[in-house]
């Protein structure tokens, strides 16, 4: 089985969508892809009509999402770009053990 991670937040009042929007791409292309059990092509960005925003982001094992949480902290401005425009009181991470799985 594989784990999905979850990071449910909003943006800070007045955050530059477009700027967080490109800094999720980043994280898309340039962070993400290098980290060890990341599915591949498997992140996602959602946002409901009222600003709240999802990530998910699947993984080979809940250890291999431990490990990326992890280096993400360490990453530099990829990472700094990308949580600047969240509002921190907002922020919640989860994994869920993924049960069932089309195909």
């Amino acid at each position: 089985m594989t784990f999905m991670e979850t990071v449910q937040f909003r943006l800070k009042d007045g955050a530059d969508e477009a700027a967080f929007l490109t800094a999720a791409f980043r994280m898309d292309t340039e962070f993400q892809p290098t980290q060890p059990g990341y599915v591949p092509d498997s992140r996602r960005t959602f946002r409901t009509a009222d600003g709240n925003w999802m990530i998910s982001v699947e993984w080979e094992t809940q250890a291999d999402s431990e490990a990326s949480q992890k280096a993400f902290a360490e990453a530099g401005d990829i990472t700094t770009n990308y949580v600047g425009p969240m509002d921190p009181t907002s922020v919640s991470i989860n994994v869920y053990e993924v049960m069932v799985r089309p195909g």
